[in-house]
């Protein structure tokens, strides 16, 4: 009787979820989703100073799939989609997670903040051009003025780029090495997305996400165990800025990756769209490591690359209500 009871109070509870989402325009939950993106860098930073990349990201995507479960609906209905759409999960999990942020959690432990958050910035043009050439659709098509968007955006990261003192160090090896494995990573979250989109599975976006997450922490954990990256004394004597950094990052990927995942799946949200967003994190994320991280701070390199990442949105989303997206 209580856990027939706890299954129905959880599909209240996500249905009143799916209720409010359904009714906020797709515009400002992408930029909500971009926003907690653009704080990572600086958390995952911070955790990075008390134990190793794989273990931390496993600890950090286990934890935001457990926070998602009440929003799943009840226990039996999540078991029955395991059944049926297996096979989706394991394959978001491999790319959106095992891959892309054994990738992620790697390059940063090699990087800035800073410099990660503006690497990550060319993570956008990299879905959309693959959305031109894997997806059908008018809306994944690049247009002239996409095209032209995509470029000034582009050309706002190599301004924030040129600004960044951190950037000095790129010679170095350690710093190449980190760089192109954050481009690695954004070549795989790309392929998820498409997969997303072209899979069309008619699994809850939520649960597909609290799955895929909590399935690729446990994976990226075990990763950490195998190659004896995992330092244990971390549960002993955490640092007194790891646990915070852990429970907020994963609140971050509870909440913007379950937006991202039903604006491609339920609102059908075309992937170059969505990924014109994106250019914003470089932006808040080089603000926010400004703010949080001592010895960073702006310059007019730096704020002339913003303002043309802010002209790119407004190019890309003219003579059309992006908000009907």
């Amino acid at each position: 009787m209580m856990r027939k009871r706890a299954g129905l109070k959880a599909g209240r509870l996500s249905s009143h979820f799916k209720s409010f989402i359904d009714r906020v325009p797709a515009a400002p939950l992408a930029v909500a989703a971009c926003l907690l993106w653009a704080t990572a860098f600086a958390g995952v930073k911070t955790g990075l100073q008390y134990t190793d990349p794989l273990s931390f990201a496993g600890m950090r995507f286990f934890l935001a799939g457990l926070i998602l479960l009440p929003f799943c609906g009840p226990p039996l209905r999540i078991v029955r989609e395991i059944g049926k759409y297996w096979k989706v999960i394991l394959t978001v999990a491999f790319f959106q997670t095992v891959l892309l942020y054994s990738l992620f959690f790697l390059s940063m432990d090699m990087v800035e903040a800073s410099t990660g958050a503006i690497v990550n910035g060319i993570s956008p043009l990299v879905g959309a051009l693959l959305a031109h050439f894997l997806l059908a659709g008018e809306g994944n098509r690049l247009t002239a003025r996409k095209v032209l968007s995509f470029v000034i955006a582009v050309a706002g990261i190599v301004f924030i780029g040129a600004g960044k003192g951190d950037l000095s160090t790129i010679g170095g090896r350690r710093e190449i090495l980190g760089i192109f494995l954050m481009l690695a990573g954004s070549i795989s979250s790309a392929f998820a997305s498409i997969y997303i989109a072209r899979k069309k599975s008619p699994i809850n976006p939520v649960l597909l996400n609290s799955l895929q997450i909590s399935t690729g922490g446990v994976v990226l954990f075990l990763l950490s165990l195998i190659s004896g990256s995992f330092r244990s004394d971390i549960f002993l004597n955490p640092g007194s800025g790891f646990f915070p950094a852990l429970i907020y990052l994963a609140f971050l990927s509870a909440t913007a990756f379950s937006i991202w995942f039903y604006l491609l799946k339920d609102r059908g949200v075309p992937v170059p769209t969505l990924s014109i967003w994106k250019f914003i994190i470089p932006v808040t994320g080089a603000i926010f490591s400004w703010i949080v991280i001592p010895g960073e701070s702006p310059d007019y390199l730096s704020l002339s690359g913003m303002a043309a990442i802010g002209l790119s949105v407004l190019l890309f989303f003219s003579g059309r209500k992006a908000s009907s997206t």
